[in-house]
């Protein structure tokens, strides 16, 4: 099963595992030549806390344009969820901050905030610039 295709909304349950169905092997393919990776989070505690929001994002790039990108958040849905808006505002493009504010922007274009967490919008923004910014170093 693809990460893509592995979880589920719905009523008591967050995967497409059956209740008697474990996850038994992980496959995570080598990273491409020219790709970083970042994963962070924000938190309100140490590291054993749960974040409230984290986005992990992989970047590949090609004489310093980006080639592909795929960035999640995560603790913003039911699910993870790519931010494909972002994904796609990257590539062809060198990352700078002008760059990674706009993917940042198009990552969270369509998103709405309920009445107790609009707060966790703008993190998730920051963080998603930050991951950007920091696949390009």
């Amino acid at each position: 099963i693809f990460a893509e295709d592995f979880f589920a909304v719905g009523v008591n349950r967050s995967t497409v595992l059956a209740p008697d169905e474990v996850v038994l092997e992980v496959q995570v393919p080598a990273l491409p030549a020219g790709a970083k990776s970042v994963y962070t989070k924000f938190a309100l505690r140490k590291s054993i806390d749960f974040p409230i929001v984290n986005v992990a994002a992989v970047i590949t790039n090609e004489k310093g344009v980006v080639k592909s990108a795929r960035i999640c958040l995560n603790s913003v849905y039911a699910t993870p969820l790519r931010v494909t808006a972002a994904e796609e505002a990257l590539v062809g493009k060198t990352i700078d901050e002008t760059t990674a504010e706009q993917a940042a922007e198009a990552a969270l274009a369509d998103s709405f905030a309920l009445r107790k967490n609009s707060y966790k919008v703008q993190i998730a923004k920051t963080l998603v610039k930050r991951a950007i910014l920091a696949c390009a170093e």
